[in-house]
């Protein structure tokens, strides 16, 4: 509860997230056959998020709690297929995959120290040469004047 309080604070308006809901404890063998038919698949990561055509997927573990094999073998099916995927064991572990992701946060729970040290640590993205921004800003010009892309 406490990571889908702090997701809907803090996320850009832009992103779309959802929980799944994985069917947690013992179920009946009839409940289980609906969620194979509808396609359900174990391992999926609890969190789902899409943020400007990027899969982001959170598995949230309390404690000592584990991955198991098959969420292993998901997450790194969602990562061969190009989607990003963080185990986090505490709102602040959600934040600094959020971070590391590089999706802007409204808000933070991190304090000013650990947030200076964490992005101090994180390396800086090459910014591009102004040549090539030149270049952007030349064909967003020609786009804006009619000619095709």
């Amino acid at each position: 509860m406490a990571a889908a309080t702090f997701l809907g604070a803090v996320l850009p308006r832009d992103a779309y997230w959802t929980s799944v809901d994985a069917g947690q404890g013992a179920m009946s063998i009839r409940a289980a056959q609906m969620r194979k038919a509808r396609g359900v698949k174990a391992g999926f990561p609890d969190v789902s998020l899409i943020w400007r055509g990027g899969y982001y997927g959170i598995e949230l573990k309390a404690g000592a709690g584990k991955v198991s094999d098959i969420q292993q073998i998901t997450h790194a099916q969602i990562r061969e297929a190009g989607g990003q995927v963080s185990v986090c064991r505490s709102i602040e572990d959600v934040e600094r995959a959020l971070r590391h992701w590089g999706i802007p946060l409204r808000g933070t729970t991190l304090t000013a120290q650990d947030r200076d040290a964490w992005v101090a640590a994180v390396p800086k993205k090459p910014r591009a040469r102004s040549s090539e921004r030149a270049s952007v800003a030349k064909l967003g010009r020609l786009r804006a004047a009619g000619y095709p892309a």
